[in-house]
């Protein structure tokens, strides 16, 4: 059932409906800050304890959606439920459209837009010396697709519902932090530390997949040359994602920001592609044992 309510998930995602704007984490932002107005918020803002109690109420609630779910009319409640949780925890934005519309900001020579979608797609990775702007968009969308699509992927296969919804709710959290003022160092590094955890399998895995849908040789030796100095998700990303498009920090931008998205956008899709044939492969062979 897990392939089918994947292959589900995005086959509604892209082609069926608009769900920018209903998973937006806004509703999840307003709990936070309720949260920081509790009488017992001083120590949760200090505690590690206060990240559970925080994230707490949403999984519990998953789960007992998927408690009362379970096993009833055939399976499809359970179904349409798990579909429902890994639709909203996917994204929020639909990153192919993104990027078509940055693309054709770049044709149209809107520099508004431009400016606008190319800072949404690079968040995270600003430019450096050594960086163009157009490799800079290249790897933002890599990392944009890990963060709004894979790792979601991976804790849905591993954990079900409850695991898509703890992911997109940590990494909402973590982007929540710089305006929660009240929160202290244990509770920050808390988040961080947890991040960490959650990422560690699938960034490796998608880095991999990466290496696999581009250039191999170069994706592989970026990423094992450096991975000593820093094994962060985001660095992880940036390296085999840099060699599998075989992007040079040294040369100019000759293909432009909007070639480079595409290249960036056509390697996420085909890293994807992977996942799913393989999901298919070991379910149609547990259909048969």
């Amino acid at each position: 059932m897990t392939f089918i309510i994947i292959v589900l998930s995005l086959f509604i995602e892209r082609y069926m409906l608009e769900l920018e704007d209903y998973r937006q984490p806004a509703w999840f932002k307003r709990y936070l800050t309720w949260s920081q107005q509790l009488p017992w918020s001083e120590w949760m803002s200090q505690s590690l304890s206060g990240i559970l109690i925080i994230l707490a109420p949403l999984l519990i609630a998953v789960g007992i959606g998927q408690a009362i779910f379970d096993d009833i009319l055939g399976g499809i409640p359970e179904l349409l439920f798990a579909t429902l949780v890994l639709l909203f925890s996917l994204g929020p934005k639909d990153l192919q459209r993104q990027v078509q519309s940055f693309v054709d900001a770049c044709d149209s020579e809107n520099e508004e837009d431009k400016t606008r979608i190319g800072y949404e797609l690079a968040s995270g990775n600003t430019a450096q010396k050594d960086r163009t702007y157009g490799q800079t968009i290249a790897l933002g969308v890599l990392k944009q697709s890990y963060l709004r699509t894979f790792s979601v992927i991976f804790w849905f296969i591993l954990l079900g519902p409850i695991g898509a919804i703890l992911y997109r709710a940590s990494h909402t959290l973590k982007m929540k932090l710089p305006e929660m003022d009240d929160m202290g160092l244990d509770f920050r590094s808390g988040v961080n530390r947890l991040l960490y955890i959650l990422d560690w399998v699938p960034a490796r895995i998608t880095a991999f997949t990466y290496a696999l849908s581009g250039n191999f040789h170069d994706a592989t030796g970026k990423w094992w040359d450096a991975h000593e100095d820093n094994d962060e998700a985001d660095s992880i990303i940036n390296r085999a994602g840099s060699g599998a498009l075989g992007l040079d920090n040294t040369v100019s931008d000759t293909d432009g920001p909007a070639m480079n998205a595409e290249m960036a956008q056509g390697l996420a899709l085909r890293s994807l592609t992977i996942w799913v044939g393989v999901l298919a492969v070991i379910t149609i062979t547990n259909w048969l044992s």
